[in-house]
């Protein structure tokens, strides 16, 4: 069993119907790709700590499925900047230091992950969705619902969030279609809002093996000699720098 539709979820790829399922799949997935402009296509499932993924994972959503819109925007989108965090903090060993008494929010962080193209790009699609929304929420308090924001079309933010979440579920339904456990229906605001914020945080969570072993990697013994000796540098014997 291979684990293609999430962390361990999986299709037969022996049987039939699924190969084909599986190969429509891979044309447009929410977190692997087979461009070669970021360093990681997809992720390291092997390396995923399933233990923690079960403990953590069901028992989240679980804990916010029944808030109200404004409240699941909200506390949705501090999960997904907490595991922007992480990230960075395994990438950038004095990421605390940096973000210390600095104003770096949601936004730059999102950038700066981004900007180092460690995974796949569409999945700050998903990321940027929810952060935008969670803005209108944190700063409209007339606002209490998705249907709210629907019927104020007037905004141009609004209709950018609504025109965004359409056009997510058009090009990525048959994975709304398997988180929905159904048909995808884009007048369904709130379970397709659910299906971009699990989309969101599964894939960092996904990449996490990647980028903890490329800094390994970095941090282990040698790197600095293996890499000098791929591009025919020759180390010199430093006696008497601190």
């Amino acid at each position: 069993m291979q684990r293609w539709l999430g962390v361990g979820e999986g299709i037969e790829r022996d049987d039939f119907r699924a190969q084909e399922e599986f190969i429509l799949f891979m044309k447009k997935h929410p977190w692997i790709t087979n461009t070669k402009n970021q360093v990681f296509t997809q992720p390291f499932f092997d390396l995923v700590d399933l233990g923690k993924w079960n403990d953590e994972v069901p028992s989240f959503y679980t804990r916010i499925d029944d808030l109200d819109d404004r409240s699941y925007s909200i506390v949705s989108a501090s999960i997904i900047e907490h595991h922007l965090d992480v990230l960075l903090g395994i990438i950038m060993p004095d990421f605390e230091s940096f973000i210390s008494g600095n104003d770096i929010t949601f936004s730059i962080k999102t950038k700066l992950l981004k900007s180092l193209r460690l995974i796949p790009s569409q999945v700050f699609d998903f990321i940027n969705l929810v952060r935008d929304t969670r803005n209108i929420f944190a700063h409209n308090y007339e606002i209490d619902s998705l249907e709210d924001l629907k019927k104020d079309l007037k905004n141009s933010r609004n209709i950018k969030i609504f025109k965004k979440l359409n056009s997510l579920g058009a090009d990525y339904e048959f994975y709304f279609n398997f988180f929905l456990g159904g048909k995808y229906d884009p007048f369904e605001y709130r379970k397709n809002y659910e299906c971009v914020v699990r989309i969101a945080i599964e894939a960092l969570r996904e990449y996490e093996p990647n980028i903890t072993a490329m800094r390994n990697e970095i941090d282990g013994k040698g790197f600095e000699q293996k890499l000098s000796k791929k591009y025919n540098n020759r180390i010199r014997e430093l006696k008497y720098i601190d």
